[in-house]
């Protein structure tokens, strides 16, 4: 797999473990996309000097990512490449039902529409909504590079290069999906990630708590008379409470 920047309505997640470099390769492929001249969004902080594929060095810095804004779409998020990490906070699996997930999930299915590109990281991939599972392009497994032979052997430093294995969800790098009915182990590739050291801050808190918000909406009220189409002016029947009746009522009415 070669990582490069993405100009184009994809979604990539980065999974690992804690320790296993994979908030630096998103942060690595957010800096290659602001470099590249993408306008990036974070809800980690990113600053700092990128590369681009010319070659030149650029200054970068993303855009923070503000949970409440991203609840509605606008033209600020056209041609966006957002950057989420430890997503499963804002789209955990076991809250599929929220409003929050609602609207992600809608976001998701119309990534296209405004040329939005996603990268994510997250220690599990069942954590997370599974519209945003089956969205994602290409799914890429990060491990430190000192827990590796080669890594090992070359002494190199702990969070400096990231061995990475892509799992081409949708067939965007090969051209054809991966099929787990016949799974097959896919090479590895290196990522260099020193570069981006000083870009973030490892020990930024991201807030767990904004997912669990509870968002309510002022919904469009539409009328239907059964029968006779729709009808924006009428009001409902007023409802009249059941007043408590007597036994010898109740046989009064049923006799007549």
């Amino acid at each position: 797999m070669s990582i490069k920047f993405s100009d184009k309505s994809r979604v990539y997640g980065f999974i690992g473990e804690r320790g296993q470099c994979k908030t630096l390769s998103a942060v690595t492929f957010a800096s290659m996309n602001m470099a590249n001249g993408i306008d990036v969004v974070s809800n980690v902080p990113i600053k700092g000097m990128a590369r681009a594929s010319d070659g030149q060095l650029y200054n970068v810095e993303a855009r923070p990512f503000v949970f409440v804004d991203w609840l509605q779409m606008d033209e600020s998020k056209r041609h966006v490449h957002l950057c989420l990490d430890e997503v499963n906070f804002l789209l955990a699996s076991r809250r599929g039902n929220t409003t929050v997930n609602s609207i992600w999930q809608g976001i998701l299915q119309q990534l296209r529409h405004f040329n939005l590109s996603i990268s994510y990281t997250c220690i599990n991939i069942n954590r997370v909504d599974t519209e945003l599972r089956n969205q994602t392009d290409v799914l890429i497994f990060c491990k430190n590079a000192i827990y590796t032979n080669w890594g090992q052997s070359s002494h190199v430093l702990p969070g400096e290069y990231a061995e990475l294995r892509a799992y081409d969800q949708s067939g965007l790098l090969t051209g054809s999906a991966y099929d787990p009915k016949n799974p097959t182990e896919p090479d590895f590739s290196i990522l260099y990630t020193k570069p981006v050291w000083h870009h973030y801050n490892t020990e930024f808190w991201i807030n767990p708590l904004e997912g669990i918000a509870e968002v309510k909406f002022a919904k469009d009220r539409f009328l239907i008379n059964a029968g006779h189409g729709y009808d924006d002016e009428s009001e409902p029947a007023e409802t009249v409470p059941a007043q408590p009746q007597s036994y010898d009522e109740i046989l009064d009415k049923l006799k007549r």
